[in-house]
C-alpha cells in the first residue's frame, strides 16, 4: 500500500483510504510489506504536518505496527546492473 494511502487513512475517518486500512486491520486482505516501506511509513506519519488534534506520533506508530502485524513480509532485491541493463 502506498504511503499516501496510509497517510490519508489516518488523517480522515472517511473515505476509501480509511476503508482499506480497516480491511487490513480486520484481516480481510494482507498487504505486502518490506523494511524500507515500514521505515517510510513511520518517517512520514510522524512528520509534524501529519500530527495534531487527537493524533500524535505514538498513535501513528501504533497504527504502523498493527498494519505490519497483518502484513506479509517480502524481501526486495535490486541490482544496479539489472537496472541499467548490464550483466546480473
Amino acid at each position: 500500500m502506498d504511503t499516501s494511502v496510509l497517510v490519508a487513512a489516518v488523517r480522515s475517518a472517511k473515505g476509501a483510504s480509511r476503508e482499506l486500512l480497516r480491511m487490513v486491520l480486520d484481516g480481510e486482505f494482507k498487504p505486502l510489506i518490506s523494511v524500507s516501506l515500514v521505515l517510510e511509513y513511520e518517517a512520514v506519519l510522524t512528520r509534524p504536518e501529519h500530527l495534531g488534534g487527537s493524533v500524535d506520533a505514538q498513535a501513528n506508530v501504533d497504527i504502523v505496527k498493527a498494519f505490519c502485524r497483518m502484513g506479509e513480509p517480502v524481501h526486495i532485491f535490486s541490482s544496479i546492473a539489472a537496472t541499467i541493463g548490464g550483466p546480473g
